[in-house]
């Protein structure tokens, strides 16, 4: 794929602008100061980068005081940056100028809204902005023709490539002989394995259950659930082998299919045909995610482009509508937010 490349009006390929985040805090000393940061390819929005820096310097929770960004802090796949300030800084003040939803519809809006903000700052400065660049759209919606098939062993020698050995968990037999599990999905916690940690997308946490029904994990949780979401929970079935720092990945045993779902509201956001696939998927990203830290936007435009036809190939139901796990990852690289 050329660093020409074009799309649709001719408008060549390109990532968004990205945006900004700045908090107030209270040093050790107890002198008030701000810290910025900025979206990048191959960076955690903002708001991870804050929390990062924060927790390296010792700052108490108590004293972030204040937490601006551009765009209204989100709660999508990647980011569930909501979620991480509400663990990281229970009591800091939050404002942003560019409201940001969780479906297509109002993230394209707030995308837009964000171009124009920047164009005015540009505007005023006598920097006129270049125009929004282009974008491979998804693949188009085929039907659903069930789980893709693996070649033998490559999902493991993927992930270890990856991540390492040492950064992989197997579940053993034992800790999953009362889940409700599909045999692709046993066999991919036990033999391939998934990392045990990949912020800000994908974590096993130690002491978790290795496999749990939703509605024992919110009974483990002391959260209680309304009865027509325990009532959905039960009808799926769904069993939960991690989370996205957000959301509550789990497989729907009937399926083998892999959801990330909102444990409290109930709201699911599909992820793969099968959890083989989904670690495929985290193999590739990983593969990919460092790398983009030095690529401007034409390149970073031509790496996502090129992510985004690997995942397809890997389990083409991942991205077959925007608001699917991976369509919503793949978009936030095109936007400059990943």
């Amino acid at each position: 794929m050329s660093s020409n490349q074009t799309y649709d009006d001719g408008a060549p390929l390109g990532t968004g602008l990205g945006y900004t985040a700045v908090c107030r805090f209270r040093d050790r000393d107890g002198a008030e100061r701000t810290q910025l940061a900025r979206s990048g390819p191959g960076r955690p929005h903002p708001e991870w980068q804050l929390a990062d820096h924060l927790a390296q310097l010792g700052i108490r929770p108590e004293d972030v005081l204040e937490l601006y960004t551009e765009l209204q802090v989100c709660a999508l796949p990647g980011g569930n940056c909501a979620a991480l300030i509400s663990r990281s800084w229970p009591q800091v003040k939050v404002s942003h100028t560019v409201d940001y939803g969780t479906d297509a519809r109002s993230r394209a809006a707030g995308q837009q809204k964000l171009y124009e903000h920047a164009a005015e700052l540009a505007r005023r400065e006598g920097k006129p902005l270049a125009a929004r660049p282009a974008r491979l759209p998804l693949p188009s919606k085929g039907a659903d023709s069930g789980p893709p098939t693996h070649p033998e062993s490559a999902a493991r020698s993927e992930l270890l490539a990856a991540f390492g050995a040492n950064s992989l968990i197997q579940r053993e037999a034992e800790e999953l002989q009362n889940a409700a599990l599909p045999p692709s999905a046993l066999h991919t916690l036990t033999r391939t394995g998934l990392p045990a940690e990949f912020p800000p997308f994908f974590r096993l946490t130690p002491g978790e259950p290795a496999a749990v029904d939703l509605p024992g994990w919110a009974e483990l949780r002391g959260e209680t659930l309304k009865p027509h979401i325990k009532e959905s929970y039960d009808s799926y079935g769904y069993v939960r082998i991690g989370d996205d720092f957000g959301r509550e990945i789990c497989v729907e045993p009937a399926t083998a299919k892999v959801w990330a779902v909102e444990l409290g509201s109930g709201w699911a956001s599909f992820v793969n045909s099968d959890l083989e696939s989904f670690a495929r998927s985290l193999a590739l990203l990983e593969q990919r995610w460092a790398a983009r830290r030095q690529l401007g936007p034409a390149a970073a435009a031509q790496d996502t482009a090129r992510f985004q036809n690997d995942l397809a190939a890997i389990d083409p139901q991942s991205l077959a509508g925007p608001n699917r796990w991976w369509a919503m990852i793949v978009e936030q690289m095109w936007d400059g937010l990943l």
